[in-house]
């Protein structure tokens, strides 16, 4: 019976990059996605609406990707 838990067993990135995909993002929205990252670039505020919470989380939690270089997760508020 292993019931010890380690969270070095886990890699943090990993679950930050689960179930959000910037392919997905970017054939929805198409050209537009161009000014998401411009915004994401520039620091700027960005709304995200939704119908349903199942295709509005996706969509917030692939929004870092856009300036992975800063690698800043705390920007999802």
């Amino acid at each position: 019976d292993d019931s010890s838990w380690s969270a070095s067993a886990y890699n943090d990135k990993q679950a930050l990059l689960a179930g959000c995909s910037l392919a997905s993002f970017i054939s929805l929205f198409g050209v537009h996605s161009v000014l998401v990252w411009n915004a994401m670039v520039l620091k700027k505020r960005i709304v995200v609406v939704a119908d349903s919470m199942e295709t509005l989380l996706p969509m917030v939690r692939v929004l870092p990707q856009f300036v992975w270089a800063r690698q800043n997760w705390g920007i999802l508020r």
